[in-house]
């Protein structure tokens, strides 16, 4: 396995886009710098399993993509843990999935580093303003988000 990164001709919007996103990541990330990482030990573990499980993609040739089986983690630390868990947890898989790989692209890596954490982070705030605390555990959040639900529906529980 050799480790070279392949630097493909891409347009400057392409760049620039991938650029954007790896910006946008960064504040995303920062905007979660209070909330902590929860607990220490489930987030070594989430994120061990999410490199492992990194490795090991899926292809699906009619679509001519690969899946892994570590998006569960990351969602699991997100409401477990809160969403800097859950982005550190989505970059190990990346880093892991880019190991695996015979053949690496700087500007697929940059882009992956920075559009995990980016929809994680959007998960957190849209989570978060439907009345959860990213930083505490979800047991905490259960009750008071069915009971937001449950108001804004009009549905009975």
């Amino acid at each position: 396995m050799s480790m070279q990164l392949a630097i493909p001709r891409l347009s400057i919007g392409l760049r620039s886009f991938v650029a954007l996103v790896d910006v946008f990541a960064a504040a995303t990330i920062a905007s979660f710098a209070a909330t902590g990482f929860g607990d220490l030990g489930m987030l070594l573990f989430l994120t061990a399993l999410a490199f492992v499980a990194g490795l090991r993609s899926v292809r699906i040739p009619k679509l001519s993509i690969s899946v892994t089986a570590s998006d569960p983690l990351a969602w699991f630390a997100l409401v477990a843990s809160g969403p800097l868990a859950a982005i550190v947890v989505s970059v190990a898989s990346v880093l892991g999935a880019t190991l695996a790989q015979e053949q690496r692209s700087y500007v697929r890596l940059a882009f992956n580093l920075g559009c995990l954490p980016l929809s994680i982070g959007a998960a957190g705030h849209a989570y978060a303003l439907l009345g959860g605390d990213p930083a505490s555990a979800l047991a905490d959040n259960v009750v008071p988000l069915l009971a937001e639900a449950n108001k804004s529906t009009g549905m009975s529980l």
